[in-house]
């Protein structure tokens, strides 16, 4: 395999299978594009005048930031343990199982939602350092919780803003200088939860990983690359389409709640690596279409690519509000990340639209107030 040269776990992949995979979701993703491409895009420039005060914006953020981090104590004594600590001491403890269940997840989701809220204003408004203070706060949060998809989540949003502000060179590098140091604190975050020598030897490298370099760049190189191969390993397995809508699971709250709509769908974290599609035992994800494909084939996958890429375009071509710029940020994020899960369909990640519209409703770009 061309495509995985440095790894045992891609053998039985066909290469064939791998750009069939692509092509289905390119040309779903190309059909929702054309169909948006005659709608004019809004171009964000730092120094914008808006129709109503950000301080007004600042000040639901305060509040916001303030219950989250009550919330945030509360599942910690809840628990009566911080997993990143509680790990870090050797304790055999389930991340997946911390948290008071359905607050967690919106709890999950309001962090990322102040964060990219605070970045916002501090691009937008005064360039004051307690607003980034509140981010890395946040993000630091996120990192007692163990939870790399919501500090994934948090950064990439921030940076994709910030390229929309400001598209110089200098900017890019920093995009660039922070997305380097996100995949080193993804890799950090995964020695503590499960080990260097572990991610090794699942890993099934041919070569031996040098000491000197850091497990980031394996965690990276195997996230990307084993979502892929287990949606190309549903497809080459031919098995039956379903015809379920059990993927709409991950939009309600609570497990009895899906386990009521969708008996025998399996959402638990912890039980989840055991997919017939999967190409090793240690690695689960799937992509975010191969839930699509089991339930309606090919057809499936081309059409929620052309979905999701839709709803993202409109976002940025039909709004000129501040709640539709930031909705962009995220639908554009759970665009890019469908490589791994589907967060469109996720409430961690797509209910922050939600809270969006509720912080900085009503506030427009080129309004007459003042910033």
């Amino acid at each position: 395999m061309i495509f995985f040269p440095i790894t045992t776990l891609f053998n039985t992949i066909s290469l064939t299978g791998i750009f069939l995979a692509l092509a289905l979701i390119a040309t779903g993703g190309l059909a929702a594009v054309l169909i948006f491409s005659m709608a004019s895009l809004n171009v964000v420039r730092a120094g914008y005048r808006f129709s109503c005060c950000l301080y007004k914006v600042e000040r639901r953020l305060r509040w916001l930031t303030f219950l989250f981090v009550i919330l945030a104590l509360v599942e910690f004594l809840y628990a009566g343990y911080v997993p990143l600590l509680s790990m870090a001491l050797g304790r055999s403890i389930s991340h997946f199982a911390f948290g008071i269940p359905s607050l967690h997840g919106m709890v999950l989701s309001l962090g990322a939602t102040l964060a990219t809220g605070w970045f916002f204003v501090y691009l937008a408004g005064e360039r004051q350092k307690f607003k980034l203070a509140a981010v890395v706060m946040i993000l630091i949060v996120f990192a007692l919780f163990v939870s790399r998809k919501m500090i994934m989540v948090t950064i990439f949003q921030a940076l994709l803003m910030l390229l929309m502000f400001d598209r110089t060179v200098k900017t890019k590098l920093v995009v660039i200088g922070c997305g380097v140091i996100g995949v080193l604190l993804f890799g950090v975050i995964g020695d503590i939860r499960t080990g260097r020598n572990v991610i090794i030897g699942l890993s099934r490298l041919k070569v031996e990983y040098p000491e000197f370099l850091p497990t980031g760049l394996l965690w990276f190189y195997i996230y990307v690359t084993t979502p892929l191969a287990n949606l190309v390993n549903a497809m080459q397995l031919s098995l039956p389409a379903t015809y379920s809508f059990s993927f709409l699971g991950g939009l309600l709250p609570t497990d009895s709640i899906r386990e009521f709509f969708f008996p025998g769908a399996n959402y638990s974290g912890e039980l989840a690596f055991d997919n017939y599609y999967q190409i090793s035992d240690s690695f689960n994800v799937g992509t975010g279409f191969v839930k699509f494909y089991e339930s309606f084939g090919a057809v499936g996958v081309f059409l929620s690519s052309s979905v999701f890429y839709g709803v993202t375009v409109f976002f940025l071509n039909f709004t000129r509000s501040v709640a539709g710029f930031l909705s962009f940020i995220v639908c554009f994020q759970c665009l890019s990340f469908l490589i791994f899960a589907n967060n469109f369909l996720n409430l961690n990640t797509i209910f922050q639209i939600f809270f969006l519209y509720f912080i900085v409703g009503g506030v427009r770009f080129g309004g007459t107030g003042a910033s």
